[in-house]
């Protein structure tokens, strides 16, 4: 008799499919998980799989997540001839984000200089960053990078010399790996030593203008805490000293003789700093008096949406006039916003004709602002008259509230660049986060503004309007192409933008120096586990900062020692298909960043950093790793 046997001493070989070593479970994976691996044997038993989770077998397959945390995953097999195998790996559950809490300083705490802020964030299996974000009135105004040397204790110095002095929020942000967000808020209040002046111009009259009966003086006074008061001079004598809330006052022309007359207004802060006076020079032509303007709506400080209409009158004062027009329209009413530049302007018209000469006219325009964010605006309405061969300016404003829907602007983090960073390349990155309550941003604008975003210039440049970004983003700016930048300082304004209501903008500026030279360089290199790289394998990439390339050679140079790294606040992206899937931000000499690839990474993987050394911005991306999907049984 004959009996055929198999004999099978070989142990199966177990491969994970679902989870994969490392493998990070974020907020919307399946719960309960299904566990999954493959079995390479020559006699495999489909029912001779069992899962357990640290150790606990399951009763089939499906794993149900209950907290967070670092899970080890082991599946066993044995197969029909009984021999047996398993195989382990490690796993983060991460759905739930993390719990922040003060430290230091204490709510309500007066602070000045430099303060040391210290935040609790906890999170399993990690915090992955923390940062502070610094709110008046509820904008937020900048962010501080928080640093952590045990992953629990966060600290950050935050630098209140450019503050109010008033209450400000902070509101410490923890996110961990999955990106999920607490927030936890601070009030304190801003108390530094006042030693900047305040300025002060005259905004009616104007210098050389020539005045008549009645007329209101205007100025603005501003400073970097609050004016306290303004004092006005007529002829070198004290007229009046205003106090807040500085309603312009009315001066009677005809205290003074006829001719010139010098106008002095000096500023005074609540510190006691004055500032430089602001002189102007008017002519007192009581011969004619010029009609009186008067603006009938909206009324001063009242609220208006972003279409509005304005009413005024035009009232003969005895003295015959005519009109001088402006570019084609005898009066006109423009609208100016918080830093002084104009939003728009309209002619006003009498049943769309231009006010008569020597006649009392009410006049109407209607304004369509399009999307401007909510704030005070000042309504000006100017014209020109000639009374008895005389020219005379008719002014009157008021501030405005422009008012939209009550929709949360966009959430925009700006990582790079900071304050007072130089761009010394022809093409600006920018790095940033942006959100919105709606889960849509319409789009992010980037402007650069001659000058300073304190002083900013009339020259203001469209650079870049990207339409719907959403979380992290890179922006890749050049700037000689058009416009063409010149070198010198600039405001970089940043604006999210809405999607349900394009009014609302959150706007972001930094001061930068366009100085066009050597930028710093990096590194970037590459390993994989396997070649070629297959779901289940790994790539680490490492980034060095070389700093500032070295001067052009001279003719047969001796040659140069290769550099060594130096120190870089940095943002590393890490991408898939172009697309950011982390990143990375830190300051150090060299970076390493690893990650393994399952089954839904398939694509090619590469790595782009932005960052600054020696305040000067530079750029590198490179570390190009292909994931492709395995073939054959």
């Amino acid at each position: 008799a004959r009996l055929t046997v198999t004999v099978d001493n070989t142990p199966p070989e177990v491969v994970w499919e679902s989870p994969v070593e490392g493998q990070k479970i974020r907020r919307g994976a399946p719960n309960p998980f299904t566990l999954k691996v493959r079995v390479l044997d020559l006699n495999p038993d489909p029912s001779g799989i069992v899962y357990e989770v640290n150790g606990v077998p399951l009763a089939g397959d499906s794993w149900l997540i209950s907290e967070d945390g670092r899970y080890t995953l082991t599946a066993r097999v044995r197969d029909l001839a009984g021999n047996e195998a398993f195989a382990s790996i490690r796993v983060d559950v991460d759905t739930e984000p993390p719990v922040v809490e003060w430290v230091a300083p204490s709510p309500g705490l007066a602070v000045s200089g430099r303060v040391n802020l210290r935040i609790k964030a906890e999170d399993t299996p990690g915090v992955r960053r923390a940062f502070v974000l610094v709110e008046v009135n509820g904008s937020a105004l900048f962010a501080v990078d928080a640093t952590s040397t045990d992953g629990i204790y966060w600290d950050a110095t935050l630098d209140t010399s450019s503050l109010p002095n008033r209450e400000v929020t902070l509101q410490a942000i923890a996110e961990n790996e999955n990106r999920l967000q607490s927030t936890a808020a601070l009030e304190v209040k801003v108390n530094n030593p006042d030693l900047e002046k305040p300025i002060v111009e005259w905004l009616d009259p104007v210098d050389g203008q020539n005045v008549a009966g009645r007329v209101t003086l205007r100025v603005r006074a501003l400073d970097n805490q609050s004016v306290g008061e303004v004092r006005i001079y007529v002829g070198g004598t004290l007229w009046r000293t205003l106090t807040p809330p500085f309603d312009p006052p009315e001066w009677d022309t005809l205290e003074v003789a006829d001719g010139p007359v010098v106008l002095k207004a000096i500023a005074i802060d609540d510190a006691g700093n004055r500032s430089d006076p602001a002189e102007i020079q008017v002519n007192v032509r009581n011969q004619g008096v010029p009609p009186a303007l008067s603006i009938l709506n909206p009324a001063e400080g009242e609220a208006v949406g972003v279409q509005f209409q304005v009413r005024a009158s035009v009232t003969k004062q005895g003295t015959p006039f005519s009109w001088i027009p402006q570019n084609g329209n005898n009066l006109w009413a423009r609208v100016y916003d918080y830093r002084g530049s104009l939003v728009q302007e309209v002619p006003l018209l009498v049943n769309g004709a231009q006010p008569a000469n020597n006649a009392d006219s009410v006049v109407e325009a209607s304004f369509d602002l399009g999307n401007v964010p909510a704030d005070l605006y000042r309504l000006v309405v100017e014209g020109f008259v000639e009374v008895n061969g005389t020219t005379f300016r008719l002014y009157q404003e008021r501030l405005v509230s422009v008012e939209v829907s009550s929709n949360l602007p966009p959430a925009l983090v700006i990582y790079a660049p900071r304050q007072g960073t130089v761009l010394a390349a022809n093409t600006l990155h920018i790095v940033g986060d942006v959100t919105d309550d709606s889960g849509r941003v319409h789009a992010v604008e980037v402007r650069m503004i001659a000058g300073t975003c304190a002083a900013p210039g009339q020259e203001n440049y469209l650079l870049r309007y990207e339409a719907a970004p959403y979380g992290l983003f890179h922006m890749e700016v050049p700037l000689d192409g058009h416009p063409d930048i010149r070198d010198g300082f600039y405001c970089l304004r940043v604006v999210a933008i809405d999607a349900d209501n394009l009014t609302l903008r959150n706007i972001q500026e930094f001061d930068v120096d366009v100085r066009r030279g050597k930028a710093p360089v990096a590194n970037i290199s590459v390993s994989t586990s396997s070649v070629p790289v297959k779901p289940g394998d790994s790539a680490t990439w490492t980034v060095k900062f070389l700093g500032f390339p070295p001067p052009d050679p001279a003719p047969d140079p001796a040659p140069e020692p290769a550099p060594e790294p130096a120190p870089a606040d940095y943002v590393l992206l890490l991408r898939k298909d172009g697309q950011i899937v982390e990143s990375y931000r830190g300051q150090d000499r060299l970076v390493s960043v690893s990650r393994p690839f399952s089954e839904g990474d398939v694509g090619v993987w590469d790595v782009l950093v932005v960052f600054e050394q020696d305040r000067v911005q530079g750029a590198a991306q490179g570390g190009s790793v292909a994931v492709v999907a395995p073939t054959g049984p």
